[in-house]
């Protein structure tokens, strides 16, 4: 294993892109599979922190709406934007089992849309500098950078 700090905002597009590779482990290697499960669970650990204080910011800036669901009003959605994205760059240390990244790059041909997991065990296996966040127009999605 290896102790790897990532933003949270990458955390949650590791975690899509993990249950992705997972849930279509057709001609996976088993330890490939396991690894895949092992990390995707470690992330999912960490990121409940990040939704648990995603929750904090929306009762904070938020109001109960008719249906009883809190609800970021407009007028506070900057501030809780400003917030969030603060709270997506924080980071976090992750202990994740290094992929073979021939193995999976082998077995996962045929899907789209892994760029983010490449690039994250690219990361792991040539231990490059973290990758960074950026937000979008809105101001809460992360994406990856080319690594």
């Amino acid at each position: 294993m290896q102790e790897v700090e990532v933003t949270n905002g990458i955390i949650k597009t590791l975690i899509n892109c993990l249950n992705e590779l997972s849930s279509n482990n057709t001609g996976l290697p088993v330890s490939v599979w396991y690894a895949l499960s092992h990390n995707s669970k470690a992330l999912e650990d960490a990121d409940k922190h990040t939704e648990f204080s995603r929750m904090k910011l929306v009762e904070k800036y938020g109001e109960k709406g008719d249906d009883g669901l809190m609800k970021v009003t407009e007028e506070k959605m900057t501030n809780f934007q400003k917030e969030y994205i603060d709270l997506l760059e924080g980071k976090t240390t992750v202990s994740l089992i290094k992929i073979n990244i021939t193995e999976l790059e082998e077995a996962t041909k045929q899907l789209k849309g892994v760029q983010g997991i490449y690039n994250f065990f690219n990361f792991l296996t040539e231990k490059k500098e973290t990758p960074v966040a950026e937000t979008s127009k809105n101001g809460v999605e992360p994406k990856l950078e080319n690594a």
